[in-house]
Parts: structure tokens; sequence; C-alpha cells
């Protein structure tokens, strides 16, 4: 039980100890909360708003049809492809469309309220330029206005200390500068720049400044302000944020990139039927002058030559001989864009740069593969421009590229198959329709087979002409797999600075920086602060606490520790007969002179016993100044070298029963003084006379006089003061009381109860109540 009350105890009294600390370096803790917190306020003023712009974007995939038809497989999850398509929508072909249409590269500043504002579109004036040097970009160009007409244009480069340096010495070249008076609407032309400023109206008598940068070099500010995210684990709706300062740019650019993907996305969905028109129209104009040809030769056949109509039979002959024939030319063709696309597609070793004619083609799923082919060239194109070739996304798209021209080998070889085998039924068909009509005579055969070119080039034409009026509805009805769901507004609100939140964590952080500086500038600190510092020191008792004095309001509470103090005295009394008491310390300045002096007016005046007070600091003697009485030339030291008695030298105080002994003039050898005889002697002589005998001994950790009178003393009162001793100084005390048989005392003075954070301020009431008022001095 003992055990654990002692560890409640300690730990009591280190809560009180790290207490105690924070108060007495509360200024500081105070002055650092204060000052970050500023800070933190000056930060979050000057920093800019930044708002952000949202917008929502379905995605719709077609992906999965295509592998259901091929490989009847379970696609990759649909939400991996919306991922890519996030990619896409930050790459660098997105951000230069953009760029097209905004103009982001010169920005156009004022102050307000000490901030630098920017003007989008709210300027007083615009500027183009036609030509500007690499290094005047993003220079501020300051423009005053002057009166209606004209303008100051001003242009300094800010440099640091190291360069101006450099430009003093002549390593470096000198700063730019540039400052002329020009007029509105004018041509400005340097070798640096030129530029023209218009007025769009009367600008306010203020500095303005604009920066100018390459549209074109506003790309990597596009690509860094989007950020794309999908709405929902697995769905197909986008949400689309650009982040700026200026909240109408900020949608504006954000509207503009969606714009962009689905003008994209739109552009590669018609490629393939451009493609097929081209294809188509070269084929019609063969096939036209085939078929013009054919009837010019039928035309002039039936001009020259007598023939009769054909049989029914014949007719139906050569009607299904027709038939037959315009199908063998439309899959001839089919087999050569498909033998040609094998062939090209054999020839790529690597997916990275395929590139393959997607021109007309009856299959479906091989329509299919060559769009996604194309659009997943597309984005590996985008992604390439900003990533490198270890990115995740990039080694994901080449993989699929590998996956889908492998798909399409694969279909396009069982197409090549069904081809040939459909060639051959044509070819046998044909073949058997020709045998029938050798039965039909020589001249009806020659017209027949002039009939049936002409019907089936005109048939070939016809079938042309349909599929390209198809491919063209195909192409000019091409939506996008991508749609607006919420355009974009000018935010209201900024999201960011937090600005309370700025402050608030400023506040936070200065206090614990605060506290932080208070407990290493406590650990650091090796002066005695208060009681307890003492007592986790040494096992001397403490006789008292004295208060510091600094005001008039606290003399009462320094009286009152003097009467404890004397009252403690008074209880350790050792004999009835004169005690001896020496006041010491370590170091001079800690207070002993000013506490006996007021010790011993306090037992005068709380008693009848009788004191005198020895001035023993033979060297440097101060207790006289406190009585108003002068060092005369009688005194101790005149005492010791028998030059005076001791009745002569004593004087009297303006306090009854209260002497005094000064240190009188100042003798060569203090040292021998103390240790002869005669000092012994002189204090049983003074022992008859009086009840108590206070020193004011010299500092004993520099001067060894005071040995000798605390070994002759009866008690011996070392005195300590607050944040000036050292707590090597009780260390000392210890050695010095294990050493010798002396009766220690320790006295704590010039403790400032306000830096406590338990200031007894009941204190003050109680000693201005208790004392009267012609007391309150010392």
């Amino acid at each position: 039980m003992k055990i654990v009350e002692q560890h409640e105890m300690e730990d009591e009294l280190n809560i009180k100890q790290i207490l105690s600390s924070l108060w007495h370096y509360r200024k500081s803790i105070l002055f650092m909360t204060f000052f970050a917190t500023l800070i933190a306020a000056y930060i979050a003023y000057f920093k800019p708003s930044i708002y952000t712009a949202k917008m929502l974007v379905k995605i719709t995939s077609d992906r999965q049809g295509y592998y259901e038809d091929f490989l009847m497989v379970s696609p990759a999850s649909g939400h991996n492809e919306i991922e890519d398509e996030l990619i896409v929508f930050q790459s660098r072909p997105i951000a230069q469309k953009v760029l097209e249409k905004l103009n982001l590269g010169i920005r156009y500043y004022t102050t307000k309220r000490l901030r630098s504002v920017e003007l989008y579109k709210e300027a007083p004036f615009t500027v183009t330029y036609t030509h500007i040097d690499s290094k005047m970009y993003g220079k501020k160009f300051h423009v005053t206005p002057v009166d209606n007409e004209h303008f100051r244009l001003d242009i300094e480069e800010n440099r640091g200390t190291l360069q101006s340096i450099k430009e003093w010495i002549g390593l470096s070249e000198k700063a730019f500068k540039y400052r002329e008076i020009h007029m509105y609407n004018t041509p400005i032309e340097t070798e640096w720049f030129s530029l023209e400023v218009h007025k769009i109206y009367e600008p306010p008598k203020k500095e303005f400044w604009f920066t100018i940068v390459p549209n074109d070099a506003m790309v990597g500010f596009i690509q860094g302000g989007i950020s794309a995210s999908t709405v929902s684990k697995f769905g197909t709706i986008v949400s689309l944020n650009f982040s700026d300062t200026v909240p109408q740019r900020a949608a504006e650019i954000i509207n503009g990139v969606a714009e962009s993907y689905i003008e994209q996305n739109l552009e590669m969905k018609s490629k393939g039927a451009k493609k097929q028109l081209y294809f188509i129209d070269m084929q019609l104009e063969a096939i036209n002058q085939t078929l013009k040809g054919s009837a010019k030769k039928l035309q002039e056949y039936k001009a020259t030559n007598i023939v009769v109509n054909l049989s029914d039979k014949a007719q139906m002959t050569a009607s299904k001989l027709s038939a037959y024939e315009s199908k063998l030319y439309g899959i001839n063709m089919q087999l050569d864009i498909v033998e040609n696309m094998l062939s090209h597609l054999n020839a790529q070793k690597s997916m990275v740069h395929f590139t393959i004619d997607a021109s007309y083609n009856e299959n479906p799923l091989i329509a299919k593969l060559l769009t996604k082919i194309q659009e997943t060239m597309t984005k590996y194109a985008s992604m390439s421009a900003t990533y490198t070739e270890n990115y995740p996304g990039i080694k994901k798209l080449k993989t699929e590229l590998v996956f889908l021209k492998q798909s399409l080998k694969e279909a396009l070889k069982n197409y090549m198959v069904t081809l040939k085998k459909q060639k051959n039924r044509m070819l046998q068909a044909i073949s058997q329709q020709q045998h029938q009509l050798k039965d039909v005579p020589k001249q009806e055969q020659h017209l027949e087979q002039l009939s049936r070119h002409f019907m089936v080039n005109e048939k070939i034409y016809s079938y042309l002409l349909e599929k390209r009026a198809e491919t063209a509805i195909l192409a000019s009805s091409t939506i996008s797999n991508t749609s607006i769901v919420q355009k974009a507004l000018p935010p209201a609100a900024s999201v960011k600075p937090k600005r309370k939140l700025i402050v608030l964590i400023g506040l936070i952080l200065g206090f614990i920086l605060g506290v932080m500086q208070a407990m290493i500038r406590a650990f650091f600190d090796n002066t005695i602060k208060r009681n307890e510092d003492i007592e986790m020191l040494t096992q001397i008792p403490l006789y008292g606490t004295l208060p510091l004095v600094d005001t008039k309001e606290r003399i009462p509470a320094y009286l009152e520790a003097i009467r404890s103090l004397w009252i403690n005295l008074a209880f350790s009394k050792v004999k009835d007969t004169c005690n001896i008491i020496s006041v010491t310390s370590t170091i001079s300045g800690e207070g002993k002179t000013f506490t006996v002096y007021h010790l011993a007016k306090m037992i005068v005046k709380s008693s009848d016993y009788k004191v005198i007070v020895l001035d023993m600091d033979l060297r440097k003697a101060t207790l006289h100044e406190k009585f108003g009485i002068e060092n005369r030339e009688k005194g101790i030291s005149t005492v010791l070298n028998e030059r005076y008695s001791l009745q002569e030298s004593i004087q009297s105080t303006t306090q009854q029963n209260l002497d005094i002994l000064l240190s009188g003039p100042k003798a060569p050898n203090p040292t021998r003084l103390i240790m002869s005889e005669n000092f012994e002697a002189m204090l049983e002589e003074l022992s008859v006379s009086y009840d108590y005998i206070l020193i004011d001994t010299p500092p004993i950790g520099l001067v060894s006089d005071a040995m000798k009178m605390i070994h002759i003393s009866d008690m011996v009162l070392f005195l300590v003061k607050a944040e000036y001793s050292k707590k090597e100084f009780i260390q000392n005390m210890n050695k010095l009381e294990r050493d010798e048989d002396l009766n220690f005392g320790i006295v704590l003075n010039g403790v400032d109860y306000e830096k406590s954070y338990y200031y007894y301020d009941y204190k003050h009431h109680y000693m201005n109540s208790y004392y009267h008022t012609d007391e309150h001095t010392l």
C-alpha cells in the first residue's frame, strides 16, 4: 500500500511540475500560439481560392458483343474499360482540342484588398500578340492607365540576391527592364515582343498586369486540373472535375474536355464508314465504265445483226446465270479484301504501330473487331502522349491489342474459308447454266452473252449504289457512346483553401510548438523554481519560502513569509541560551543580506528577544545600506585586529532590541581574521548579551571565509533563489551536510507565485487585511 501511495504521490507531483512549467513559460507559449495563428491567417487570406467545376458524363460500353459473337467467353469487367476512358479524358490530345476552342495563355490580374485577383473575361482591356520571346513567358506586364488614350507599360524582372550579385560582378546578364507610355489599340513593337492592347472600357485608375504563355503550352495546366472518377463502383456515369482559381474558366474547360472527348469518339467511329464510302466510290467508278462498255457492245450488236428474241428457257437460264455471276463478283471482292487484310495483319510485327484498312466488308464480327482495334489504338495514342511504356494502363492496352490481333486473324481465316466455299458453289452453278446454253444457236448465244454481261454489271452497279446509300446513312447517323448527363456550371463557392481550418490548425500547431519549447526549456533549465525541486534533491529541511518582492502589492506576502520563517526557527531552537544562526548562500545575488535584515526585524518585532546582526562579508559589505547606517572605521575588522573594543563597535538601530556589528574597514586578509581565536572570543562575548546572533556570511561557493562561521553556528540557513540558483548547489549542500555534522536548513527566496499555476492570490488578500498600512514597506 505504501508503494502504491508513493507512486500516486510521484505521479501527482510530476503533473504539478509539468503544469507549473507550462505556467512558468505561459508568455512564450501564448506568443508562439499567436505568431503561428497570425502566419496561418496570413496564408489563409492570401492563398488563392480554388473552385471545382463538376459535370456528369455517361459512357456506354459496346465491348461485350464481339466477345460473345466470336469466342462466347465472359468479357473482362466493363468497369476496367471505363477506367481506361477516365485516363483518355486526361490525355494530351483531348487537352489540345480544348485549347483550340479556348485562349488560356493570356491572363489578366489586378489587386483587390491587398490580394491578387485574376480578371477572366472581365479585364478592361484585351491583349493580342504576334511575337513573344521565350524569355518573356510568364513575366508580368504591368499596365497603368495614364489618361483616356494612353497607358504605361512596365516590365521588370525580379531576381534573387545571388543573381543580383552575379549581375553586379558581371557574371550574369542584367535584369530586363522596360518602361514606356503607349496608346491603346496601337501595335507595340520591340525585339522581345510584338503586341497590342485593346481597350474594352475605361479602366479605373489602378494598376493591372497580364502574363503571356503560348496557348499550346497550357496542356499541362489542363491535364493537371482534371480529375475523373466513376460515380458508383460498377456504374457507367463518370464525374469529371476541373479545379481552377477562376470558376467560369473551370466550367468552360471541363465542358470543353467532355465535348472534345465526344468529338474524338465520333471521328473514330465515322472513320471506318468514310473508308467504306471511298472504297465503294472507287468500285462504282470502275463498274460504271464497265457497264457503259457492255451497253455499247450490246447496242452495236443489235444494230448490226438481225436476231430474234431468246426462248423462254434461254431467258430463264440467262437470268440465273446473270444473278450467279453478280454474286460471284461480290464474293471475289470480299475475298480480295479479306486476303489483303490478312496479309497486312501478318506483316505487322507489333500492334503498337498497327494500321489496317477497315474498308467495306459484310462480316459483322470483323467489323466489330476492327472498330474495337481502332478505339484501342486511339486510347493507346492518347495515353502514350502522357505516360511511359511502363504505365500499367499502357501495358494493359498493348496486351489487349495482341489479343484483338489474334482474334481478327482467326475471324479473317474463318471468313475466307466460308467465302471460298461460296465461290465454289457459285462456279458450279454458273457452269451448269452455261452448259444448258450450248443448245442455243450461235447468234442467240452471243446475244445472250452480251445481254448477260450488261445485266451483271447493271446488278453490280445497283448493288453498290444500294450499299453506298446504306453506308452514307450509317456515317451520317453515327452517334457517340458518350453523352453528357449534366453540364458544368461555374461553381458559386470555393472548395479550398479551408480558411477557418487553416487558422485553427495554425492555432493548434502554435500551441503545440509553444508547449514543446516550454518543455524543452524546462528540461534544459537547471535552476530551482519551486519547493518541489528542493524536496526532490535533498533531505535537508525547508524552513521557508520567500516570495519575490518587485511591487508594493507583494510586500505583505513577503512579510508573512518572513514571519513563518521565524516561527519555524523558533520551534527548532537548539538551546535556551544564545543561538547563533548563519545565513549563507552559494553565490552572491541570492538575497541573503536582504533576508537577514528582515529576519532580524521580524524577531525583535514578534518577541522580546535581543538580537544582533553581524556583517561578516568583510570583502563586500552591504548590510549597513539596509539599516541606513554608515560603515565607519569601527567594526568587525577592527575588533578582530584589537584596534577597538567590541562595545565601541556595536551600533544600535531604530528597532528596539536590535543591534548591528558592521564589517568595518576592509582588511588586507579577511580569512586570517576570521580564522583567529579573536573571532570565537567575540562570539562568546556577544552570546552573553544577546539571545540571537544572526551572521550575514559571504557566499560559501566563492570564498572559504564562511566555513569557519557555519561550523560554530547552531543553525545554518542556506539561501536559494528561485530561477537563479542551480540545482547543483543543492548537491553541494548534501555533500557538505554528509561530511560535517551541522544543523542545516534551506530557505527558498524570490519565488514568483504569479508564474506558478497555483498562484496564491488569496494570500495577498490575507496579508493586506492582516498588516497595517504602515507595515507595507520594506
